[in-house]
């Protein structure tokens, strides 16, 4: 983990930046005992921390005398305080009350603060990030996305849909698959995660037979029964509407456009075009199921 880090966040206070090896600051004058130290700082990028409940104490008290005494902004004890996958509420109610004088310092929550129990031992928090959070992500956002891209959606779930059911319907209670996405929660993408490169072989084999709408063309808008409604406000996105809204939430936001001219209606939305090729697609399938 020492040898990974990232593009160091905007607003990121200063006096870290010209660290030495031990994390402190040459230039800084003056600065009080609980001023922290980051040796994780490396020119503009910042290494992968370990965090422990400690540590959170430390960056929360730190912080908190650093934005009182005004040697740090608000918005820097903010990005501070994020680098550390801390809660934006409490971020924000701690920087708060270190910029308004009259306020005390926020109480830690009360998790960090049970007796023999630290971060590591929260494998329900770690569980959901890996899988209803990555997995998910990766899975609804970048592959679909490429899917769709491609006008490849179809063909993956034709292929997929088969192989799925067939582990489902071994009803094992470590890998509780389900065919479709829609109804996944987190034993769920805990399921896929294990079948994930497995199932993505099939990215080989796809055609592009996506569907590709077009407005019925002679019919005035007017005229649009339910699904052509349903489906002309789907396909420019409009908010709030999906496949599966009901009628009376068509109706009304279909009546917003209705009697608007051809060009003040809003366009078809065209599906943005991926320029990763299918090895970096796999790639990144591979690199992610493989932990």
């Amino acid at each position: 983990m020492d040898l990974l880090s990232y593009q160091i966040p905007k607003d990121y206070p200063t006096i870290f930046m010209n660290n030495n090896s031990d994390g402190t600051d040459p230039t800084a004058q003056n600065l009080p005992d609980s001023a922290p130290t980051d040796a994780r700082v490396n020119g503009n990028c910042l290494r992968f921390r370990p965090i422990t409940f400690p540590i959170l104490k430390s960056a929360s008290d730190s912080t908190f005398d650093m934005v009182r005494l005004r040697y740090w902004t608000k918005k820097q004890g903010i990005a501070y305080l994020e680098t550390f996958g801390l809660s934006q509420v409490y971020i924000a109610d701690l920087c708060n009350a270190a910029d308004n004088p009259d306020e005390q310092q926020p109480p830690h929550p009360t998790t960090w603060n049970v007796p023999g129990v630290d971060i590591r031992h929260h494998i329900d928090a770690l569980m959901h990030l890996c899988f209803l959070g990555i997995t998910k992500a990766i899975s609804t956002d970048l592959i679909s996305g490429w899917l769709k891209a491609q006008r490849k959606s179809s063909s993956f779930y034709n292929l997929s849909h088969p192989v799925l059911d067939q582990i489902k319907r071994q009803s094992l209670s470590w890998c509780k698959v389900e065919t479709k996405f829609g109804g996944y929660v987190s034993e769920n993408w805990i399921a896929y995660c294990l079948v994930y490169k497995y199932v993505h072989q099939l990215l080989s084999k796809l055609t592009e037979d996506d569907d590709v709408y077009i407005d019925p063309p002679g019919v005035p808008l007017s005229q649009y029964n339910l699904k052509q409604r349903r489906a002309w406000l789907c396909a420019r996105k409009v908010e709030d509407i999906s496949n599966k809204s009901l009628k009376k939430a068509v109706d009304k936001k279909f009546l917003e456009f209705i009697s608007l001219p051809p060009e003040e209606c809003p366009p078809i939305i065209q599906p943005v075009a991926s320029k990763a090729t299918l090895e970096q697609a796999s790639h990144m399938i591979i690199c992610w199921q493989a932990h």
